[in-house]
């Protein structure tokens, strides 16, 4: 199984930034089995 990531999307607001993070797993065949979707919060 291998696993990607890439940012989806940077919003960047006053006093912080929400970033996302799009995270797709296959398997050995090169079939999706898994979509995740991380937002983090980081305040400035």
């Amino acid at each position: 199984m291998t696993t990607t990531a890439r940012i989806s999307h940077i919003q960047n607001k006053e006093k912080l930034d929400v970033i996302s993070v799009e995270l797709l797993s296959k398997n050995q065949s090169g079939r999706d089995v898994c979509k995740g979707i991380y937002t983090f919060v980081v305040r400035k």
